[in-house]
């Protein structure tokens, strides 16, 4: 689901438009992050790569999250999914 999501980011502009839509999809995002499947938790950060690009604009209430999220996956997650987590920040400077 989590790839999916990925593929479909550019599609979702309606979806971030809508607050509750927006915070689900958010909230299963972060929840992906935290997933015991490494590919589960990399593919969720790279969602969350995408959907800096795409909706930046939209980041500023979740951006808490998203700093402890990303900060836990660098300091002791797998190379591929701390290197994810890292982009991420890439995307947003």
């Amino acid at each position: 689901a989590t790839c999916a999501l990925l593929n479909a980011v550019d599609f979702a502009s309606v979806n971030f438009e809508n607050e509750g839509e927006q915070k689900y999809i958010m909230q299963m995002i972060f929840e992906g992050t935290q997933s015991p499947d490494v590919r589960t938790r990399r593919a969720s950060f790279e969602c969350l790569v995408a959907i800096t690009m795409a909706y930046y604009h939209k980041l500023l209430p979740y951006m808490n999250d998203l700093y402890q999220v990303s900060c836990k996956a660098i300091q002791s997650d797998d190379e591929s999914v701390a290197l994810q987590a890292m982009e991420v920040w890439c995307t947003i400077a």
